[in-house]
């Protein structure tokens, strides 16, 4: 149920945006059978190129495991409006062969797992795990790059990637995902999340991200050129539109970068419930005429995110983030879980401030008091009540005991020897 509202709402939202016809919601099913990559019929790669405009993909129910992709046939190139619907990332992964990649340097081999070339088309790529692919090590991911009109990705891991996780250079919702373990090399930019205006100028970038994690990803570049470790937002000077992100109730930690190791900001960027902290280069770096603005209930542990709203939580040392990912009991991505103590707990806002129903695993917000601060919502801990102190009980049957008396010794037999005592019982 959970997952049939998610869909409808991206559905919706592509529609207000009149980036989907609200005809294509709806169509009909193309099942991969197989997860091979010859070609077939039944391989997702025959099945995309068979897709109608609108077709929805999904995977066979007992289908389960790996697809190495066969790098000599190219990318998954995404040329129409599609949805692609896996059964979820820890059961389905598309690999492109390139197990060195997101390691950082030039690894070899792999290409791009999947690509959205024409600008008039969008995709949606949801429940699958996208990993070890192989871009350009500068501007193109090998995860997912896109040109299209609109990308979406949901439920999906993107990780170990050479040239960064997800690049779109269109409109860009992510959702319920993770994006972790990607590298950049060369000149270095956008290991985890990329995004820029279109080429030419075409169409404005809105990216948003919401209720997903952004963790280990490395921008590594010649000098120090190595920049947004964990978000690149670029500021293009030759078109007409300004791009904006907006981060909702996500987590950005532990990404590497010469400078901005969490988020590269070079244009308009906006922060809610979002906690950005733990990272290599700094939490935040921005670049005029870049600017962030926070909407409250913001968390980084430097600084360095221009964190100006009452509720936000600047400079605060205590994130209380586990020290790696885990399933944290969901089938989806992983997560980073918040510890016991972290000051993330309970400091973000309700439903009416824009906290999502649900956190990246659709677990139910709030737990506590108020919704927690980024991805993951903690469950709720229950403090025991003191126990009372013991009554005292009744006394037993007929009173108290007596006490039993002295006996007297008796008199002697003949002979001089006493006699035995006499025991005498209550």
């Amino acid at each position: 149920m959970r997952r049939f509202a998610r869909w409808m709402l991206i559905a919706l939202l592509a529609t207000a945006l009149g980036m989907w016809p609200l005809s294509s919601v709806v169509h009909a099913a193309s099942i991969v059978t197989s997860l091979a990559d010859d070609g077939s019929s039944g391989t997702l790669r025959s099945v995309i190129a068979a897709a109608a405009p609108g077709d929805t993909i999904t995977f066979q129910p007992e289908l389960t495991g790996t697809i190495l992709l066969d790098t000599s046939l190219g990318a998954l190139n995404l040329t129409k409006n599609v949805i692609i619907q896996g059964p979820g990332a820890s059961i389905i992964a598309v690999d492109s062969r390139c197990p060195t990649c997101g390691a950082g340097g030039m690894p070899s081999g792999g290409i791009t797992v999947f690509t959205l070339t024409i600008t008039m088309a969008s995709a949606t790529i949801s429940g699958l795990t996208i990993q070890h692919g192989n871009g350009d090590s500068c501007c193109d991911a090998g995860g997912i790059q896109s040109f299209g009109t609109l990308l979406t990705v949901a439920d999906c891991t993107v990780s170990g990637n050479s040239g960064g996780g997800v690049a779109s250079y269109g409109p860009l919702i992510v959702t319920g995902s993770t994006i972790a373990g990607n590298a950049t090399a060369g000149d270095g930019t956008g290991s985890g999340v990329s995004t820029k205006n279109n080429v030419g100028g075409q169409l404005p970038t809105t990216a948003t991200i919401t209720n997903s994690t952004i963790v280990g990803n490395t921008a590594t570049g010649t000098g120090a050129t190595g920049l947004g470790g964990g978000i690149y937002h670029k500021y293009d000077s030759g078109t007409n539109f300004k791009s904006t992100v907006q981060l909702i109730y996500t987590t950005i930690a532990r990404n590497t970068a010469s400078t901005g190791g969490g988020v590269r900001n070079e244009d308009a960027l906006q922060s809610l419930g979002t906690i950005i902290a733990a990272n290599s280069g700094g939490d935040c770096s921005i670049l005029a005429p870049g600017a962030i603005t926070s909407q409250g209930y913001n968390l980084d542990d430097d600084g360095s995110c221009s964190l100006t709203m009452p509720t936000d939580r600047p400079n605060d040392a205590n994130p209380g983030l586990a020290p790696a990912l885990a399933a944290n009991g969901s089938a989806g991505p992983q997560t980073l879980a918040l510890i016991a103590g972290s000051d993330a707990i309970d400091h973000g806002g309700m439903s009416a401030n824009g906290c999502p129903t649900t956190d990246e695993r659709g677990i139910t917000r709030p737990q506590g008091a108020a919704c927690d601060i980024g991805a993951f919502e903690a469950p709720a801990t229950l403090t025991p009540r003191p126990a009372p102190p013991p009554r005292p009980g009744p006394p037993p049957l007929g009173g108290p005991p007596r006490p039993i008396p002295t006996p007297r010794p008796g008199p002697s037999p003949s002979g001089g020897l006493p006699l035995p005592l006499p025991i005498l019982r209550q």
